[in-house]
């Protein structure tokens, strides 16, 4: 797996004023994609990489039918427990 995006938000690389870190950051990194929102032309990039590689991420927007849901609150029904008396 390789580093396509990354954010460097408060670290102090990118305090100063200084944006040719942008560039050399691209250059460290080869495979990355996305520096903090924008592509390597400094592009503005609205939705990050997930999903573009054919492989549905977390956020695939189908829920339903999912194997992963459990029951839920469901098991806390008081009528459904059985109580030691």
């Amino acid at each position: 797996m390789k580093l396509c995006e990354l954010d460097l938000f408060n670290n102090p690389v990118t305090a100063g004023g200084d944006s040719e870190y942008r560039s050399k950051v691209f250059e460290m990194i080869p495979s990355l994609q996305i520096l903090a929102g924008a592509d390597v032309n400094g592009e503005d990039v609205d939705d990050s990489l997930d999903g573009e590689d054919g492989i549905e991420g977390e956020d695939s927007g189908d829920e339903s039918g999912s194997d992963l849901d459990g029951p839920g609150l469901s098991y806390l029904d008081n009528s459904q427990l059985d109580e030691d008396k």
